[in-house]
Order: structure tokens, then C-alpha cells, then sequence
């Protein structure tokens, strides 16, 4: 999400919330929050965490402190808390796309499909509103597309390969994957040519080349 373009909707949420913190507590966020991307950077994520959930209780409206303590529990793998996060985070930024974007990622990684499509549907929703030029917005379809892929939807996989591309033709995986629907819909040709495309970009595709393609 780029955080410049924000709805009507989010300002007037915000603005609320905002108006209800003090200054004194609003520059005491603002100062933990630069503490804590300090301590990120040298990779002190448990006392990064004490510090943004400190400032998060100060003031709740600072995107900052969401997105650092997402990476904090990310980097410790506290999954539990960093759901926890993402979830309030969704409920006070709730045009923003990146946050069920992660959201997506971890259900993902559990193998709850339906789950994280949900979340991915919601992210390339207000995408479409924040701006698709944003970096990781491709991964928000190509992500969604390897669910697919595992639901056997081959199809919508092969369609949201193709969006990501579109966004982005330069991430091998997404060739890879991408060959791996289209075979699976007997369309034995094209899917070759993906492969063909993934090996150019790094991927390691030669025993599908091998096997499939000769």
C-alpha cells in the first residue's frame, strides 16, 4: 500500500482516533517507534517488540509501529502475536492492503487455503484502490495463485500467474508455477514455454524440461 493515497473512509477513522491522543503521548509513540527500528536493525527483536507494543498503546494510529512489530514477530517466529497484530491493525487501517496481504502469507503457510485466499482477496481489493505500481502487489497474485494451484483451481491459477507477471516478469518462480497449471490442464506446449522462461530467470526447472518437453 502506498501510504499517501488513503479513502475518505480511513481519514475520518483515523482522524478520530487521533484526535484522542495527547501530544505529549503521540511524540513519546513517535519516539519508540524510532527506537525500536534501531533495535531491528541490529536485530534486537524482543526488545524492539516491548518498545512498538508500548507505542501502539500510546497511539493506535501510527501505521509504523504495526509494520515493524509484523517484522519483529516475523524475524522471532511468534506467529500467534504477529496474527494478533496484523488482525488490529486491520481493524484501524481497513483500506490498507498489506496487512491482509501478511495475513495471507501466514495462513498460507498453516495450509489454510481458503483462509489466505480470503486475505489475498481482501489485499488485491483495496489494491485496486491504493495503486498496483506499489512493489509487492504481483505477490498478492501470485501468491493467491499457488493456492489455487493447490486446490487443483488450475484455471484461476493460471490466471492470477498471468496478472503477476504482468505486474512483475521478472520473478522466475512465478513461470515455474505458472508451468505447472497450465501442464496440469493438458496444455502441455505453453507450459514448456513457461519453463523455458523460469530456467532464463534462475529457477531450477531442467527435470520438468527434461521430463515434459522433449
Amino acid at each position: 500500500m502506498k501510504p499517501y493515497i488513503l479513502s475518505l473512509l480511513f481519514l475520518l477513522t483515523i482522524n478520530s482516533l487521533y484526535s484522542q491522543v495527547s501530544i505529549y503521548d503521540r511524540d513519546k509513540a513517535v519516539t519508540l517507534i524510532n527506537q525500536a527500528n534501531a533495535e531491528i536493525k541490529v536485530e534486537n527483536y524482543s526488545q524492539a517488540i516491548i518498545k512498538l507494543k508500548t507505542s501502539i498503546k500510546l497511539d493506535s494510529t501510527l501505521r509504523d509501529a504495526f509494520t515493524l512489530i509484523n517484522k519483529a514477530y516475523y524475524e522471532t517466529g511468534n506467529r500467534d502475536s504477529q496474527v494478533e497484530y496484523l488482525k488490529k491493525a486491520k481493524l484501524i487501517y481497513t483500506d490498507d492492503d498489506e496487512f491482509p496481504y501478511h495475513l495471507g502469507k501466514i495462513y498460507q503457510k498453516e495450509n489454510k487455503l481458503k483462509a489466505a485466499i480470503a486475505e489475498y482477496d481482501t489485499a488485491i481489493k483495496f489494491s485496486k484502490v491504493n495503486g498496483e505500481d506499489y512493489e509487492i502487489v504481483y505477490d498478492y497474485y501470485a501468491n493467491r495463485g499457488i493456492c489455487y494451484l493447490k486446490q487443483n483451481l488450475f484455471s484461476d491459477a493460471v490466471a492470477d500467474f498471468d496478472y503477476a507477471i504482468k505486474l512483475n516478469d521478472m520473478k522466475g518462480s512465478i513461470y515455474t508455477n505458472r508451468g505447472i497449471a497450465l501442464f496440469q490442464m493438458k496444455k502441455k506446449e505453453e507450459a514448456c514455454k513457461s519453463w523455458e522462461k523460469a530456467l532464463e530467470l534462475g529457477q531450477n526447472v531442467e527435470p520438468y524440461l527434461k521430463k515434459y518437453c522433449k
